[in-house]
């Protein structure tokens, strides 16, 4: 998402920094994205919002770099928690918004059309390192204790998988494969650079 959203990505970058040494302002933005107009279709799509803080949703509901709870009460691992939330989190969510803020001003409704903010969910959820694991969604977090990261690596599988593109509507399949072209092109010239 980074390679298609610079601009995204360099916001959520300074984000990051600020959460690093700011566990105010990244408890400010988990509770003030909630009162955002695009919230409820944020939620009703899936998107993944990562919130370490609720107990509800244990461990499926962190990011499975920081899925022990045995590491929390260390400061630097804390700290960098919650500067790879806060980046995420915001990446994810201003991505979100951009796409479904074009999709909405083409004339595509939240309300008739939910199976493609939802597909855009996923693919932007995917498209960030958390793949969905299909019928062992549930298990993820046991499959994180001997496989490091399912999610990830079905997100990298998926996003090199033609199949996965072919399955998403027109309009969220012509952004994977943006995204997905323009990673190639932004990788290919760091390569051809060194």
């Amino acid at each position: 998402l980074s390679s298609a959203h610079p601009i995204i990505a360099s916001r959520s970058f300074k984000e990051m920094v600020i959460d690093f040494f700011s566990k105010k302002n990244f408890d400010e933005w988990l509770k003030t994205i909630q009162y955002d107009p695009m919230y409820p279709l944020i939620k009703d799509s899936g998107l993944f919002i990562s919130d370490p803080y609720k107990v509800s949703t244990g461990l499926s509901g962190r990011e499975e770099a920081f899925m022990s709870k045995f590491t929390k009460d260390i400061p630097w691992v804390r700290m960098s928690e919650r500067a790879y939330l806060g980046f995420l989190n915001k990446l994810r969510v201003d991505t979100f918004k951009q796409i479904s803020t074009r999709f909405i001003k083409s004339g595509i409704d939240p309300e008739k059309e939910a199976h493609i903010f939802t597909s855009l969910a996923n693919f932007v959820n995917t498209a960030s390192g958390r793949g969905s694991l299909g019928n062992f969604n549930k298990v993820a977090p046991e499959l994180n204790t001997f496989l490091f990261s399912p999610r990830l690596i079905a997100s990298r599988f998926n996003m090199l998988n033609p199949a996965w593109y072919l399955r998403q509507p027109p309009q969220v399949r012509r952004e994977s494969i943006k995204t997905m072209a323009e990673f190639i092109g932004v990788v290919s010239s760091i390569l051809m650079l060194s």
